[in-house]
């Protein structure tokens, strides 16, 4: 394995190449009844989070933050963030990913400005002869910061605190040319205290601000017990011209390790998925860390849905949204599982109380299903593009629907969700050549217990639009869901 370094280092930079500018507006919420004593010249320590709001018909929507900085009632400039930072943005449609971490004056802020840069956007879908197909567009464009006033200003005060950057996608995204088209001026980005991701107007329910969920990453340094590391998050844009974020990561008693024993076995360059807490600082106290992969020679990490399950012995088809190492992530790759260990993450932890057999392999995969994958070679070997997965990890997705019926089964509340047409389920069941495992591929039967997240601010009930984030499996040709988040949801 790689030596272990002792640097801890915090969010990391590049200058970009190329810049466009996306013109926003930015929605603040602020409930206080009472007016805010504001220290005079004081700072917060502010984490900056993204997120996403949308339907199901964008597969990748990969950007380069160039700047993003706060106006205040008085005109004062202050940068949130300073220097470049790259963001995938559909992985990200309710969960929640710290991407920089800022010191900013406490006051009251009435308005934004920001830049972004390099973009990349694919929607997915089957094509007229019945094979999979991509549609999207990448550039960048014409640099200006655009300035938009609030409807409700961000009053900064206290120690620390949260401030999300959520990028409205059903709104500006044309589904039938999977193109931002002539960029409207409103409703592309909001921007409020909290993490918890609404959409519109509706200032979202966070009941906790703090929690991140099955962030993932490759462990980029750690000290020698494994108490403090920094993870580099997984990239989008193969042509990368900003950094991805480097999350500064401390482990205690508490931390609960998977795939590994104990905080000592981490090691540079392996791949994790971890649950986490925000601390004052800005860094992340670990409550779960899961290794899946434990070598990190020649280690490459994807991490996507998967596209078509041939019924021979030929490749599968998967989209590299994400990745990490020498074997990148590509639209559309060809892979080769046929000795993969197929394991499913240990997000949750109701898999055995769950009324249904949380069972994935290659013999009930679909596309559609998100997964994590690694491969351990140097490089595509010549005249061969078909890498030989390692591990393939069931992990979590975001499916948006609507509400059919509502029930009971044990200790779980069930929501039958209807999927739209663009969702990859309903898209990609049938194809040709592939055994077509799904009865019905718009249906998802979502299992909700105490410990779901209930982040939705607008009614749960028949007929609701809601977003579900967990872990999906095929269940004898019935898609199930183990549900940790619920909010509120975007119609088809």
């Amino acid at each position: 394995m790689p030596k272990k370094e002792s640097s801890h280092r915090g969010f990391n930079s590049k200058f970009m190449t190329a810049l466009i500018s996306m013109p926003i507006a930015l929605l603040a919420g602020c409930s206080a009844t009472q007016p805010t004593k504001l220290t005079p010249s004081a700072n917060t320590n502010v984490s900056i989070a993204a997120a996403s709001t949308a339907n199901d018909a964008v597969s990748i929507y990969d950007v380069a933050i160039k700047s993003l900085s706060l106006v205040s009632q008085t005109g004062a400039t202050v940068p949130i963030i300073g220097t470049p930072v790259q963001a995938e943005f559909t992985h990200l449609n309710g969960p929640v990913e710290p991407i920089a971490v800022s010191q900013v004056p406490q006051g009251v802020y009435s308005s934004a400005q920001i830049t972004v840069g390099d973009f990349s956007i694919l929607c997915v879908g089957l094509g007229i002869e019945g094979g999979v197909q991509g549609q999207g567009s990448s550039g960048n464009g014409q640099p200006a910061n655009v300035t938009i006033t609030m409807p409700k200003p961000i009053t900064v005060t206290g120690s620390n605190m949260t401030i999300t950057l959520n990028m409205v996608l059903s709104q500006f995204v044309s589904n039938s040319s999977c193109s931002v088209g002539s960029m409207p001026t409103t409703e592309q980005f909001e921007i409020y205290a909290g993490s918890g991701a609404g959409s519109g107007i509706t200032q979202p329910v966070d009941v906790s601000p703090q929690k991140l969920k099955a962030l993932q990453g490759v462990i980029a340094s750690l000290n020698a017990d494994g108490t403090m590391l920094t993870v580099d998050s997984l990239e989008g844009l193969p042509s990368v011209v900003a950094p991805v974020p480097a999350w500064n990561v401390e482990t205690n008693a508490n931390t609960v390790f998977e795939g590994i024993a104990a905080a000592s076995a981490l090691d540079t360059g392996l791949p994790v998925e971890f649950d986490a807490t925000i601390q004052p600082d800005g860094s992340l106290m670990a409550s779960r860390i899961a290794v899946y992969d434990t070598s990190a020679t020649n280690l490459s990490l994807w991490s996507g849905p998967l596209l078509s399950v041939p019924s021979s012995a030929q490749p599968i088809l998967a989209l590299g949204r994400q990745a990490a190492g020498p074997i990148y992530g590509q639209q559309f790759a060809q892979l080769d599982a046929s000795q993969a260990k197929f394991q499913v993450s240990g997000q949750f932890g109701n898999l055995a109380s769950l009324p249904f057999a949380t069972a994935f392999n290659a013999s009930n995969m679909v596309p559609g299903q998100n997964v994590d994958m690694t491969f351990h070679q140097a490089s595509y070997l010549a005249g061969k593009n078909v890498p030989m997965v390692s591990t393939m990890t069931l992990v979590s997705q975001t499916i948006n629907g609507q509400i059919t019926a509502i029930g009971k089964s044990g200790a779980f509340t069930t929501y039958t969700v209807w999927l739209g047409t663009n969702d990859l389920f309903a898209n990609l069941a049938f194809q040709p050549g592939q055994n077509n495992l799904l009865t019905n591929p718009r249906v998802v039967t979502v299992y909700a217990d105490d410990n779901t997240q209930m982040l939705n601010s607008l009614p749960l009930g028949v007929n609701s639009f809601m977003r579900f984030n967990g872990l999906v499996f095929n269940d004898a040709g019935s898609l199930r869901m183990d549900c940790g988040q619920i909010n509120d949801g975007v119609a088809e």
